[in-house]
């Protein structure tokens, strides 16, 4: 069993906006081009609004709650023979199959 304490390499972090916060705080400001910056948001981005709770794009303040995150494994890891893998927003699992 190999345990580490950094999981960067093996996932990335995806947001999406929580249209319903997004809207109420923002009306039309909230468009198109703020939900598709959001969904382009890198894993460090992310990481960083988790910390903080708060995040700039598109010129909107976003905070606690507006965004929905997940974690997920890499592609290459979930579409791999060698791995099985699963993971949640509180850790993440590796199994080599071979």
């Amino acid at each position: 069993m190999e345990l580490k304490s950094t999981e960067d390499d093996f996932v990335v972090y995806k947001a999406s906006a929580d249209n319903r916060e997004m809207g109420q705080a923002f009306g039309k400001k909230f468009d198109k081009a703020a939900k598709a910056a959001i969904e382009n948001l890198s894993s460090d981005m992310i990481r960083q609004y988790l910390k903080t709770e708060n995040i700039e794009v598109n010129g909107l303040n976003i905070t606690a709650g507006m965004l929905k995150v997940s974690k997920d494994f890499k592609e290459e890891y979930q579409k791999s023979t060698k791995w099985a893998v699963a993971s949640s927003m509180l850790s993440s699992v590796m199994l080599d199959t071979e």
